[in-house]
């Protein structure tokens, strides 16, 4: 940065290098208490807190690779979040918060931290997509939660994927859009889910947007996220086997 002394720009990385210390430390012993005091007690009990554990282990390990440049902190987070949505595929529904919660945070670490941007596209959409077909069933306890998680992903969509022509799916115009009960913008959008207002019966749309007041948001760029309808791209253990890489 111009205009920096000698002296300036060391206190800058000194700073900085106890930001990173002071990171790495919490982290770890995060990890290390959710690993050995935590987790131990719900293994095998294949419920959310299990799932929520699991998914916690992956956030505080990704969290470390984003920073720091050594490969057992990603590999650490992928096996946990690998292990964590294996259990939320079988045991929680669609549109459960831990499970969106999940689906959310892992599609972005194959975004930014393994570079894997089709993988991220494909799992966000596919829990998206999943999602929003079962939106119907969700109690008002959870419906908030799980609105809002569904706006991240579909807003990371959006991001990720550009402006071009996707393919078939949920996503079939050059826009991408989400709005519920009158809403016509983002700002609306939420103001209407804190306030618990619901979609009208039937306001479900075949290509998965709820049409009234639907609003577009952003452009997409080309990326290819077509896949198998009846195929899930939730990572088995052979999908996850890529190679490992850092900045």
């Amino acid at each position: 940065m111009e205009g920096l002394t000698d002296e300036m720009k060391e206190n800058d990385d000194s700073y900085l290098n106890l930001i990173k210390s002071e990171l790495k430390q919490y982290c770890e012993q995060y990890i290390e208490l959710l690993s050995k005091y935590l987790l131990p007690t719900v293994t095998g009990n294949a419920d959310e807190t299990e799932v929520f554990y699991l998914k916690s282990v992956g956030d505080y390990n990704r969290y470390l690779a984003e920073v720091f440049d050594d490969k057992s902190y990603k590999i650490n987070a992928e096996k946990s979040y690998q292990q964590a949505m294996e259990i939320a595929v079988k045991n929680l529904n669609e549109t459960h918060p831990t499970r969106l919660g999940l689906a959310l945070n892992f599609s972005v670490f194959y975004y930014e931290v393994a570079k894997e941007p089709e993988k991220a596209c494909k799992l966000a959409k596919y829990a998206f997509d999943a999602s929003i077909e079962k939106l119907d069933t969700l109690n008002d306890s959870s419906y908030k939660d799980s609105t809002l998680i569904m706006q991240l992903v579909r807003d990371n969509l959006t991001l990720w994927t550009g402006g071009e022509e996707v393919g078939t799916g949920v996503v079939d115009d050059d826009t991408i859009g989400f709005a519920v009960g009158g809403a016509r913008d983002v700002n609306n959008f939420r103001e209407r889910i804190e306030k618990g207002i619901m979609p009208k019966p039937g306001a479900i749309t075949y290509n998965g947007l709820l049409y009234e007041y639907y609003f577009d948001t952003k452009k997409r760029k080309n990326v290819n996220i077509n896949q198998n309808k009846n195929s899930s791209p939730y990572p088995t253990p052979k999908d996850t086997e890529t190679e490992t890489k850092t900045d």
